[in-house]
């Protein structure tokens, strides 16, 4: 398998995660990986998450391509660039995405289809097009995003003559956080589609996806050729920290996440806020915590106002193994979802969530894609952010009971060991195995 994936160790991110866990277990099925992804050496830009230490992660077996990706790119530039000077004239004031837009003459931040990531395709085509002269492929793997790799995916099986099974991590078109001016969307639909009724397979993390797309282009027929495999954790990644516990007299929420766009925040903080001055917070330990880039500036005078700044925390950016630490150390480990639109995927982190072996809180719209998946496989405990009087009730039971000692955050084993990969690759294996029986009858 000829694996297509932007992202791969040692970027320390949720694509990455996802590419390293499916290849490396594709190999215990007796499928070999290569893994075309962008170089690392000699790169001008390196990914803000990198962490070199992942890369002993990665299966021996796998072969590992790097093509080289020239960032910052001449065309990407310059749109940056407008945007740096606008909000420079403005007062160095985040402006209105329609006033930066009309600045740029009505074109968007990123004006190259699918995504700026194409101009990473020749080299990596010519990656593939040297490797296949030293070793056979027999099936293409093409993730997005970024989306530029199914375009790849669908360049190389007319290279190659080989069959091609993309995936989708989350949505290209009609994407609620990367909305495009309607020329781009239009054309976006149209390469979608293509690539939709060429590939072999579709592969996507949640059925929502799939449905969508299946609706979107007229795919009903075709529904056989699509199929829902979600990320998951990897119980070796916890074997690294089992000799961490739970810290025992302190209630600790951990928050591993990017905090932007619809992830709001702002309810959670007032609730915390009154169970601060309402006195249940009292006679305990008590702090939440927040890992990952994050700009703490943003939230400083309302934490302040708020009085909780001196429980609320954000301590940035760490390493992964350091993260599953922590997600063991707490007392809960929190997952803030979207409230103005139901996104229909689950965020990496929520799966190591679960492979720390405790019940999970959602800050999230109950009836949510997110929120339904955490209630139907009894993960842990849905927080409505749209009903703050809510939260405050269920969180200050939860408290309570954190007082009088009652309190169990145990998540059941046989729930988690619902939620590992060996499943999933599984899956992944009967779709290749299918492609391969019938790539054979013809």
């Amino acid at each position: 398998m000829l694996c297509l994936s932007y992202y791969f160790p040692p970027v320390n991110a949720a694509p990455s995660f996802r590419a390293l866990k499916l290849t490396n277990g594709l190999h215990g099925v007796g499928i070999h990986s290569v893994i075309l992804t962008k170089n690392i050496d000699k790169e001008f830009h390196i990914h803000r998450t990198t962490d070199l230490t992942l890369l002993k992660d990665i299966d021996k077996r796998s072969k590992v391509l790097r093509a080289r990706y020239f960032s910052p790119t001449v065309f990407h530039l310059p749109f940056k660039l407008l945007g740096i000077i606008t909000r420079f004239v403005r007062g160095k004031k985040k402006i209105a995405s329609r006033t930066e837009l009309k600045a740029r003459g009505g074109l968007p931040r990123d004006p190259l289809v699918p995504d700026h990531y194409i101009e990473w395709l020749p080299q990596a085509f010519h990656k593939v097009n040297w490797y296949k002269n030293k070793s056979a492929i027999d099936i293409i793997y093409a993730s997005g995003p970024p989306f530029s790799m199914l375009v790849l995916g669908y360049l190389l099986k007319a290279l190659l003559k080989k069959p091609l099974v993309v995936e989708y991590r989350d949505v290209l078109t009609d994407d609620p956080y990367n909305k495009a001016p309607e020329f781009k969307e239009k054309i976006n639909r149209f390469i979608e589609h293509v690539i939709l009724k060429d590939s072999d397979a579709v592969i996507s993390v949640s059925s929502p996806i799939n449905d969508g797309l299946i609706k979107k282009y007229g795919l009903e027929s075709s529904r056989k050729k699509f199929f829902e495999i979600p990320s998951a954790f990897d119980p070796a990644d916890f074997e690294k920290v089992a000799d961490i516990a739970q810290v025992e007299g302190k209630f600790t929420i951990t928050i591993t996440t990017t905090l932007y766009g619809a992830r709001k925040p702002d309810n959670l903080f007032k609730v915390l806020g009154k169970l601060k001055k309402d006195g249940v917070l009292a006679g305990i330990d008590f702090e939440v915590n927040i890992y990952g880039y994050n700009d703490y500036e943003r939230f400083k005078s309302q934490l302040q106002e708020l009085g909780i700044d001196d429980i609320v925390h954000f301590k940035g950016f760490i390493p992964h193994d350091a993260c599953l630490a922590v997600l063991k150390q707490s007392t809960f480990n929190l997952d803030l979802a979207e409230e103005d639109f139901d996104y229909p995927t689950l965020p990496y982190h929520l799966w190591e969530y679960i492979g720390s072996g405790k019940k999970i809180l959602h800050f999230g719209v109950p009836g949510h894609y997110k929120a339904n998946y955490v209630t139907q496989n009894d993960l842990g405990y849905v927080l409505p952010a749209n009903h703050p009087k809510q939260v405050y009730t269920i969180l200050a039971d939860l408290i309570n009971e954190f007082k009088t000692g009652s309190l169990s955050t145990a998540l059941s084993s046989t729930v988690a060991a619902q939620q590992t990969w060996n499943p999933r690759v599984q899956a992944l294996t009967k779709v290749f195995r299918s492609i391969q029986k019938s790539t054979r009858k013809k």
